[in-house]
């Protein structure tokens, strides 16, 4: 609650700080209930040992025995699970508060919320650790001092490791139960429908089971609110983006995922986050993975609609494609892909051009001549000359450098 009323007048502070104590608290409870249950499914997925399990199940415990889940007291308590405890509210503390209020926190804490041997260590080393917090990021001083064996994950266990990543995300609301599984089943088969290769279908795949790891950063009481979101809250969910892909690319394994991961809020028409890109700076498979994520959103319930069926997502989808938001290619076969066909009208083409005319420009674009385009469309050379004609003057270009611009610049041209 300390972290919610943050940076809010004093009396707006210390009425939303109330209301956490009181309708809040059992609220509190129940997500750090959650939280231990799917920390430890978490690392039972991964393969780590049953010791990590236990001590992650126990870090809401407290030393006096007022913690979740088990209300376990003292030296019933693992030893890490004590550790961490104190370290976790030193961490948040720091952050808002600086040193003073952590040090002065920790110590009317002692023998109540955290074991006093713990907080004993703490004061021995307050002021290293505070410099360690202070200087940035403490993540290679983590991994320097991971004991031996260093556990990692191989690259044949990155799909484990992305479904397990995918099931702790959804978890944390049941709003989002089950989202990412279904955004990554429709991708990957939208993918294989616009001819992606079998290993550009894997990536996207594992891109939509990751694409929400940067929800975890966000509070509930923002993924939650059934009301209007305030611009801060927005900004919060704009974010959660760029957090993905700030988590992902922390990873040597999980790196080629980042950008495609990040971006999938990015939008054709530039009105996405967190970059605001543009169609030409959207590789093929991000676009596909924004169009599933649109479409699989739009089946779930959220707190301000009720879910919708799939014939009202596609359609909404198609809105969004005519309104130059998605591209039109990625949203139809995602839409395919989930089992609803509609025919998409020639405004979800720039320039009023025609599906045909579409695929004459992008081999146009290519350098590929009447001939090659014919015999690779099977069609006649006089047709592709009646759709060239037709194209350059819809885009009002006189070379093929026109053309193959205008292409690019509304993602036409396929990678």
């Amino acid at each position: 609650m300390l972290e919610e009323s943050r940076g809010l007048p004093p009396a707006r502070r210390a009425v939303s700080t109330l209301k956490g104590l009181t309708q809040g608290k059992q609220f509190g409870e129940f997500a750090a209930r959650a939280d231990c249950e799917a920390g430890t499914h978490f690392t039972k997925r991964i393969g780590l040992s049953g010791a990590v399990a236990g001590i992650v199940v126990q870090v809401q415990e407290r030393w006096d025995g007022k913690g979740v889940p088990a209300g376990l007291a003292g030296s019933d308590i693992e030893g890490g699970a004590r550790v961490i405890t104190l370290a976790n509210q030193v961490e948040i503390f720091h952050r808002m508060e600086g040193p003073e209020e952590t040090y002065a926190m920790v110590r009317r804490r002692a023998g109540g919320w955290f074991d006093p041997l713990a907080v004993q260590a703490f004061e021995r080393r307050a002021d290293d650790i505070f410099a360690e917090l202070e200087a940035g990021s403490v993540w290679e001083a983590v991994l320097s001092i991971e004991p031996a064996p260093v556990v990692s994950i191989s690259e044949s266990r990155i799909d484990e490791l992305t479904a397990a990543l995918a099931e702790s995300v959804d978890v944390k609301s049941p709003y989002f139960l089950g989202h990412s599984t279904g955004v990554a089943r429709l991708a990957e088969a939208a993918s294989a429908r616009l001819g992606l290769g079998e290993d550009e279908c894997t990536a996207v795949r594992r891109a939509g089971l990751l694409h929400d790891l940067g929800r975890v950063g966000v509070s509930n009481l923002v993924w939650d609110k059934a009301g209007s979101l305030s611009s801060s809250e927005w900004e919060q969910v704009r974010l959660h983006a760029y957090n993905t892909e700030r988590i992902l690319a922390r990873s040597t394994v999980l790196e080629p995922l980042a950008r495609i991961a990040g971006m999938h809020h990015e939008r054709a028409d530039g009105s996405g986050y967190h970059r605001g890109a543009t169609a030409s700076g959207i590789p093929i498979p991000a676009r596909v993975l924004s169009a599933a994520d649109v479409f699989q959103a739009l089946t779930e319930t959220r707190p301000h609609r009720e879910a919708l069926s799939p014939e009202e997502a596609a359609k909404e989808v198609e809105r969004m494609v005519a309104a130059g938001a998605l591209d039109p290619e990625a949203a139809h076969a995602v839409c395919e892909a989930a089992g609803v066909v509609l025919r998409w009208s020639r405004t979800s083409w720039p320039a009023g051009l025609t599906d045909r005319e579409v695929e004459v420009l992008r081999l146009l674009s290519r350098g590929r001549s009447k001939k090659e385009i014919a015999e690779a469309l099977f069609i006649t050379a006089g047709t592709v000359h009646t759709h060239t004609v037709n194209i350059y003057e819809k885009l009002g270009a006189s070379t093929r450098a026109g053309v193959a611009l205008f292409a690019m610049e509304h993602g036409l041209v396929q990678s």
